[in-house]
């Protein structure tokens, strides 16, 4: 009887410790697409001063560009989002007013990969708490809202998190 009772509370015990040792798996916070997509989103600006804005390393930022306002959102849990781009110049942008984007990497870095806007333009992004700089390539303008010798070529926006 004594070995029974000793038996029973043995696996009492052992049945609490496998209990108390189970804990809810979380994977481990949240994805590296979620991370970068937190970080890219929000609403970011051109903050007026040179060099904000240039196209084949030539300042543009008073060429329409000094109010320029970009709206990124990315739905958590995806590998995509949406922008809304405002204040650029009529005729002559590599932005069109809203479009969609998505990651080019199933695995981003927080603050620095690239997207692919629905375009087909690749943009290479490096991002803080505070800056956003995106540099891109325009190769095939006419899916762009401007001229081709308007836009094509290389371009670099550097941003202020607003």
């Amino acid at each position: 009887m004594k070995r029974l009772s000793y038996l029973l509370s043995a696996g009492v015990l052992v049945a609490m410790f496998a209990v108390v040792g189970c804990k809810k798996d979380d994977g481990g916070g949240p994805s590296a697409v979620d991370v970068a997509g937190t970080n890219f989103s929000g609403t970011w600006a051109v903050d007026g001063s040179a060099n904000s804005v240039t196209y084949e390393n030539t300042d543009r930022t008073d060429e329409g560009y000094s109010n320029f306002q970009l709206v990124i959102t990315h739905q958590t849990g995806t590998t995509s989002g949406g922008y809304v781009a405002s204040n650029f110049p009529t005729g002559s942008s590599p932005w069109k007013s809203s479009g969609n984007w998505t990651f080019a990497s199933e695995t981003p870095g927080a603050n620095s990969f690239s997207v692919t806007r629905d375009d087909g333009v690749v943009v290479n992004v490096t991002v803080d708490e505070s800056q956003l700089t995106l540099d891109f390539e325009i190769t095939d303008p006419a899916n762009q809202t401007g001229r081709t010798e308007a836009v094509e070529g290389d371009w670099s926006f550097i941003l202020q998190k607003q």
